[in-house]
C-alpha cells in the first residue's frame, strides 16, 4: 500500500513526465514549423520574411515571435500571404507560429557583411541570443566566432545567412571581419 509520502512522490514524478512531454510536443512542432517555413507555398516565408524571419532586408520584415492571430489576419488581408491561406492547414498554422515564438525567444543579433568597411554596434541583456549574419558580398566569407568565445567559424557563400545561437555573459565583444567590425554590448 502507498503511504502519503508514495502518493507525493509518485505524483510529482507523473507532472514531471507530462510537463517533458509537452516540452518535446513543441520542440518537436518547432521543428515542424521551420519545415514549413522553408517550403511553404513551394518558396517558403523565407523568400519575403529572411532566412531567419529577421526580415533579412527582404519585404516581409521580422515576423520572429509573432502569434497564430497576427498569421491569420496577414493570411487574411495580406496579398501575397492570401496565396498561403489555402495550403497551411490549421497544424500547419500552429506549428509555423511554434517554430516564430521559438526565434522570437532568442535576442537578434544582425551583422551584414558587404563590400565597405563598417563599424556597426548592438547591445543585449545577457540572456539567449541568435546571431545572424548576412553577407550581401559576391565573395565567400569565412568568418571566426573567437569574438564570442566560440572557437567555431561561419563560412557565407554569397548573398547568404547563416545563424549561431549564443548565450553571452556580460561584457564586450568584438568580431571582425576584413575591415568590418561589429561590436556586442552586453548588460
Amino acid at each position: 500500500m502507498l503511504n502519503v509520502k508514495s502518493l507525493r512522490v509518485l505524483l510529482a514524478l507523473c507532472l514531471g513526465l507530462l510537463g517533458f512531454n509537452s516540452a518535446a510536443q513543441q520542440s518537436d512542432a518547432a521543428s515542424s514549423g521551420e519545415q514549413i517555413y522553408q517550403t511553404a507555398g513551394g518558396y517558403g516565408c523565407k523568400a519575403c520574411h529572411g532566412e531567419f524571419a529577421n526580415g533579412g532586408g527582404n519585404v516581409g520584415g521580422n515576423i520572429r515571435g509573432a502569434n497564430l492571430q497576427q498569421l491569420q489576419q496577414a493570411l487574411s488581408n495580406e496579398p501575397t500571404m492570401q496565396l498561403l491561406k489555402d495550403n497551411l492547414s490549421e497544424q500547419d498554422q500552429l506549428q509555423l507560429i511554434a517554430y516564430l515564438q521559438q526565434l522570437g525567444s532568442y535576442q537578434l543579433l544582425e551583422w551584414t557583411l558587404g563590400e565597405q568597411d563598417s563599424h556597426q554596434k548592438q547591445t543585449i541583456e545577457a540572456k539567449s541570443a541568435q546571431l545572424v549574419v548576412t553577407n550581401r558580398s559576391f565573395n565567400s566569407a569565412e568568418l571566426s566566432l573567437e569574438g564570442l568565445g566560440q572557437g567555431q567559424s561561419l563560412v557565407l557563400d554569397p548573398y547568404a545567412s547563416k545563424a549561431v545561437l549564443w548565450l553571452p555573459k556580460p561584457g564586450q565583444y568584438q568580431l571582425q571581419y576584413q575591415q568590418q567590425i561589429f561590436d556586442i554590448e552586453v548588460r
